[in-house]
């Protein structure tokens, strides 16, 4: 947003010395017409913005990624796992008696963020008839890369430790409750 108020405030800047004023020679780029002096003037506008806008963009980011984190870890039931550890994963996930669906997202990921309150909504529904396992692709990217995954969400259900189904992006709760028989 911020180079795009450069490039407006830069351009009507350049736009106007070159309306105004005028080279005796006219090679003078920024005055020798408007149209030159709208160039340069978006481009100068452009440069000086990007700084800032790149330290805003980092800093949101940040901030994002900090409230997201906090927002998944605090709303997690009893019938959701956060993944502590790769081998929690084999315990909870490949040796379980019961279907698993496992939540392969990031802290960052929107659509991520976004599926979290439909799979609380779903955890309270299952009951002890299923789990969901959340898996931070950031912290265990072994897993991520293990189970295939090229995009996130990935929401995938294991049954006797075996992937049988699998859901890639945001989903809604009637289709994760039908594909878990729930």
């Amino acid at each position: 947003m911020r180079i795009l108020l450069g490039l407006l405030i830069g351009g009507s800047l350049g736009a106007f010395i070159g309306y105004k004023g005028q080279c005796a020679t006219g090679t003078c780029p920024l005055t020798s017409n408007p149209y030159i002096g709208g160039v340069y003037g978006a481009l100068i506008g452009a440069l000086l913005s990007a700084p800032f806008a790149a330290r805003e963009n980092a800093s949101t980011t940040a901030s994002l990624s900090k409230e997201s984190s906090q927002m998944v870890t605090e709303t997690h039931s009893a019938n959701i796992v956060n993944l502590g550890s790769e081998a929690a994963f084999t315990t909870n996930v490949l040796q379980a008696s019961k279907p698993v669906l496992v939540d392969l997202w990031a802290p960052w990921c929107g659509p991520c963020r976004a599926q979290a309150p439909v799979l609380e909504r779903l955890a309270g529904q299952l009951g002890d008839a299923a789990r969901i396992v959340k898996v931070n692709v950031d912290q265990f990217p072994r897993i991520a890369s293990e189970l295939g995954v090229q995009g996130i969400p990935t929401l995938v259900i294991f049954r006797d430790g075996k992937e049988s189904e699998r859901f890639v992006g945001l989903q809604t709760y009637e289709t994760l409750k039908e594909a878990l028989g729930a």
